[in-house]
């Protein structure tokens, strides 16, 4: 974990996110074949809430180009430095984050509650066909 924000320790961080950005990319390549809903979450360490910043704008247009939602506002910081770099991320047309706040720090960073819409998938059918069979005895 850093915590010094030394010139060395800023330099780390944006070789960090060079990094970062390719590698998530290439992870999205990898879910959007699958089906069912799909549910990022974490502390992604990029300050969505600096709509200036250029790791921002290519995080944003990653996200944007995958047809996906990130859910926590920008307004309301995640973390004790003032930023939003908790997030939660979900496919565009899944409707599965119903609502996200943030609330109180519980660390350096604050809590992110969110609540889902799932639903438990329906039972599949079956047909099970068998014939009866006749058994004599001697």
């Amino acid at each position: 974990r850093l915590t010094d924000n030394s010139a060395g320790v800023a330099a780390s961080l944006t070789i960090a996110v060079a990094l970062f950005l390719p590698e998530f990319t290439g992870y999205l390549e990898q879910l959007a074949p699958l089906k069912g809903k799909l549910l990022i979450a974490g502390d992604i360490n990029i300050k969505w809430n600096l709509l200036h910043d250029p790791e921002q704008k290519s995080f944003a247009d990653i996200l944007d180009t995958n047809n996906l939602i990130q859910h926590v506002l920008a307004l309301i910081p995640t973390h004790d430095k003032g930023n939003t770099i908790d997030m939660i991320i979900s496919r565009e047309g899944d409707d599965l984050v119903q609502s996200c706040q943030v609330s109180s720090q519980i660390s350096d960073h604050n809590a992110v509650h969110a609540i889902f819409c799932c639903c438990k998938p329906p039972p599949s059918k079956r047909q099970v066909t068998c014939r009866k069979t006749l058994i004599r005895k001697n």
